[in-house]
């Protein structure tokens, strides 16, 4: 097998080699036979997210995340791209997304400053991240409306990357991705709702309770758009073989 990697990404290979950066002994052949097996070799057998390189990055800075918040006892959920993957064909994404209350915002910062990660930004409701070691972002969405507080309150939790884990449940999810505009999002939702693990009559009865009419509105249209798709697209046939292997 033949990796093309010319010239090799520096902070890719060294953290993910162990070796230290600035050592000029090890040539640009020795670096490509190192990261083919990297490559090559799976990251975790268990895991949901695939295993190449750059997901090796991914894991490295994950578990630093949510190690440190789970040992400070911050309330979370992962969401995002990487929660997707635990309800329909994962996607590759390049950072993590969380949630947590507004509240927990000053004990966040400490506790992620103290695990060795930069704040890059911080904004009313948001903080961007990022590992130095990596270059992975983690964005954390503060939460204060009613589907942020379901979606941490009412969470499961899952062992990703060998880590104890809160998820956010599809449901809250989906409605995250109800009331956002963003084409990606609309499309995650669509692959959420035909991977069939999203209680769709306790969304709606969230959303009634909520009085969130936007997100109702959105979501019925999102479900037609989703059964149009499921009977026509590969993917579609690909979600449904899944779910009659593993059903929830």
């Amino acid at each position: 097998m033949t990796v093309a990697v010319a010239p090799i990404d520096e902070r890719l290979f060294f953290v993910l080699s162990g070796l230290q950066e600035g050592d000029d002994a090890i040539s640009e052949q020795a670096k490509r036979d190192r990261l083919e097996r990297l490559i090559i070799e799976p990251v975790d057998d268990n895991a949901v997210f695939g295993a190449d390189a750059l997901q090796s990055l991914e894991r490295h800075a994950f578990r630093r995340v949510i190690t440190a918040l789970n040992s400070a006892k911050i309330e979370y959920v992962l969401a995002g791209a990487m929660a997707r993957g635990l309800y329909a064909r994962a996607r590759f994404t390049e950072g993590i997304d969380l949630i947590a209350p507004e509240e927990s915002r000053s004990h966040l910062l400490q506790t992620l400053f103290g695990a060795g990660l930069k704040c890059e930004q911080e904004l009313p409701g948001q903080l961007t991240f990022i590992d130095p070691d990596t270059r992975i972002e983690i964005y954390v969405l503060l939460g204060t409306a009613h589907r942020e507080k379901f979606a941490v309150g009412d969470h499961l939790t899952a062992t990703i990357f060998d880590t104890p884990t809160s998820v956010i449940k599809p449901e809250y999810l989906l409605w995250m991705w109800c009331v956002s505009d963003r084409a990606q999002d609309r499309a995650d939702a669509i692959a959420v709702v035909n991977g069939g693990k999203a209680d769709m009559t306790k969304l709606n009865r969230r959303l009634v309770l909520s009085g969130d009419r936007t997100a109702q509105k959105r979501l019925q249209t999102l479900l037609a758009q989703a059964e149009k798709e499921e009977t026509s697209s590969y993917g579609g046939s690909v979600d449904r073989r899944l779910r009659e292997r593993d059903p929830l």
